[in-house]
């Protein structure tokens, strides 16, 4: 009889215990084993802490005493989890995560687009691929090992003019200088500080305090990371042999306020960017064919 099991548990399970049972090759033992010089910072950006043992092919820690094999329910978490690579971002238009926060006027997209700019590089194609630390496969490895889920909650922010030095709200004007490349502006200073008055063109800025952008960001990697929470359970479940597995409670944006709106089918925040590479691992199902873009259930943007 298979046990009943959710996404969440399942991969903590296939992460934490039956994974690191497999042992590295041992012709990566020593340096090699973090594959070139930045591994072993990569691996602490990763997880948060210090790893002194290569990983194994699995990219998580051997244990030396693990026993028998990896359970072959986890070796199928792993290769859907491998796969996430062929998903890149694609964001619904007017996509805003801190549409709970109130009216923060101009000021609210231009913190959506800064923090975009954090979690991903936008190519001249419009294309966008995400961060390193943002990406499907790395969110899912980081929470299935160490807990939790991606950090979204945030205070809300007011409007606030930007301050100086000495806490009082600072005056800036704006100046034209010569470059090698000809005239441009550059914005200074603003007050005259020998009559301790704005200069006549000075002006005050608004700004958002405190910034919403680190919250910003944790609820895009929320987003991805409960989206593509649905789509391991939508792959793995019919392959499973010792699980019945069942798929995340937790809503798609929990920092909604009230009763969460009534899901509808849109275009996913991910989608296949190119056909899934040849080797052992397993495709992701339906999430990895390139003819059309991943639809599942996910709410859309406020």
């Amino acid at each position: 009889m298979r046990k009943r099991i959710g996404i969440e548990d399942f991969l903590r399970w296939a992460y934490r215990d039956e994974l690191p049972k497999a042992q590295p090759d041992p012709g990566l033992l020593g340096p090699a084993g973090y594959r070139g010089g930045m591994g072993g910072l990569e691996r602490m950006a990763e997880l948060g802490v210090r790893i002194d043992v290569p990983d194994n092919r699995y990219g998580v820690v051997p244990n030396a005493w693990g026993g028998d094999d990896p359970h072959p329910d986890a070796v199928r978490a792993a290769h859907a989890v491998e796969a996430l690579h062929a998903l890149e971002l694609e964001l619904p238009d007017g996509w805003n995560p801190i549409a709970d926060m109130g009216e923060l006027g101009t000021l609210g997209p231009a913190a959506v687009q800064r923090a975009l700019h954090g979690l991903c590089f936008t190519h001249a194609s419009g294309r966008r691929t995400l961060r390193p630390h943002a990406t499907p496969r790395r969110l899912v490895f980081r929470h299935a090992l160490l807990g939790g889920t991606p950090d979204w909650e945030g205070e809300a922010p007011v409007i606030a003019l930007v301050t100086g030095g000495n806490g009082k709200p600072a005056w800036f004007r704006r100046e034209t200088v010569m470059g090698e490349g000809g005239a441009y502006e550059i914005e200074v200073d603003g007050m005259d500080r020998k009559r301790r008055l704005p200069h006549p063109d000075a002006y005050q800025k608004p700004s958002l305090s405190p910034d919403p952008v680190e919250t910003i960001m944790g609820r895009g990697e929320y987003e991805i990371w409960r989206s593509v929470l649905d789509l391991l359970h939508a792959d793995l479940a019919p392959q499973l042999t010792a699980f019945t597995l069942e798929g995340c409670a937790r809503p798609m944006r929990p920092w909604e306020t009230g009763d969460l709106p009534k899901r509808r089918v849109i275009h996913s925040l991910l989608r296949v960017a190119a056909p899934p590479q040849k080797g052992p691992s397993r495709p992701l199902g339906r999430a990895r064919r390139p003819a059309s873009p991943v639809r599942h259930v996910l709410q859309g943007a406020a």
